[in-house]
Order: structure tokens, then sequence, then C-alpha cells
């Protein structure tokens, strides 16, 4: 509550979740850590006191799961991103088409994903697409400043994770170049493939090119 003198149960198991909260619709999302029970990193939409899947071995016991595990809204695998921290909302930025979306944060090798959800289906899906790699610390937070509109992102190294970085803190600016930006818009699946769809043209011959 608003006053702080009643919380709510929103969901329980996680390993170390990192949350994020949509502040228009109130979405509350969460990314985990890959490890014992968790066998990835996933990205989680957290409501109706689901369950998440890691359970505490010295409170239940191995293996004696309270109820079924909800799913994900999507995994992401290992050499994607090895650790999954926090998910940001950029309302009222100046960030091209990234303005108005969510994006989640890598920590061991630390990058920013664009997050894009997809309610066709029965449940809240998502994919991810990388905006940028190009950090010299360890990222765990962002926000978007007011000022110029950009994103900003700080972080130190925490003990026992690792980073592929040396440097034990920092803080970063996000800049939109105002380039043309080639990330996709949409994707989602159907029972003939995955589309993708993208808000600018794509060149024919290496869109068809399934290595691509």
């Amino acid at each position: 509550s608003k006053d702080g003198k009643k919380a709510t149960l929103l969901g329980y198991g996680f390993r170390q979740p990192a949350v994020g909260v949509n502040p228009r619709t109130g979405l509350v999302t969460s990314g985990d850590q890959e490890g014992q029970y968790i066998p990835s990193s996933p990205l989680h939409e957290v409501r109706d006191g689901n369950f998440y899947g890691y359970i505490d071995d010295k409170v239940h016991g191995r293996e004696k799961y309270p109820q079924n595990i909800t799913e994900p809204m999507t995994w992401m695998p290992h050499s994607v991103n090895a650790s999954s921290i926090s998910q940001v909302w950029l309302f009222g930025a100046e960030m091209g088409m990234l303005t108005d979306q969510m994006v989640h944060i890598g920590f061991t090798r630390p990058e920013i994903f664009k997050v894009m959800l997809n309610n066709r289906g029965l449940r809240l899906q998502a994919s991810l697409s990388s905006v940028t790699s190009d950090f010299q610390h360890p990222p765990l937070n962002g926000s978007v400043n007011p000022n110029d509109g950009q994103l900003y992102v700080a972080g130190f190294q925490i003990q026992g994770w690792g980073n592929v970085l040396n440097r034990l803190s920092g803080m970063s600016r996000v800049r939109y170049s105002g380039e043309q930006s080639t990330l996709p818009e949409e994707v989602f699946p159907t029972d003939k493939g995955v589309i993708i769809r993208f808000g600018t043209t794509i060149d024919k011959a290496m869109a068809t090119n399934p290595d691509n």
C-alpha cells in the first residue's frame, strides 16, 4: 500500500532476483541468477502469488516444490546473458526507438538488451535483442535523466558473482546517436515459425539468408 502498512505477495521462489516495475501499468518483472534450481537466466512476469522455481533446501528439503513452477516470459542462454539484473522502462526518454520501451541489463558480460513483449498468446512472452555491450564497468541499474532524456547506468562489482571487467564501479551514459536503427520492433512465434518485424526496410538478401 502507498502508506507502507500493508504488503501483498506477488510471487516467490527466486534465487537472486532484480525487479523492475512499469510505472504506468504496474507490470512487475524480475530476472534471476542461474544456479541451484535455476537452469539459465530467466525474465519473469511476477504476479498472482506464483512460484518461480527456486527452493531453499534448508527450509523445504531437496526438490520438494510447493507448487507448479511458473514459466518465465523468456529464457536467456548462458552464452547470451549469464547474469540477469535490472529492467528499466524508458518513459519520457529521448532514445529513438527505445523510447517508452523496456531494457534489461546483463551483468557478467555487461550488456543492455531491448525487451519486446508479446501478448498475442495465452500468457505474456518476451524476446530480447542486444543494444550495446560497450561498458567499462559492471552495470546494475539505470534511469532516464529528465534533463537530456538519455539512459544512465551505474553499478559495481559483487563479490562471488564474477564479471569480465576489472573496474570496481562506474556510471555510464547510453546516448541515442540519431542514426537509423535495425533493432527488431516485434518478435512473436507462430505455428509456421517466428516472425520478426522491423521498423526500417531490411535488405532482402541478408534477411532471407538463414545464416543471419
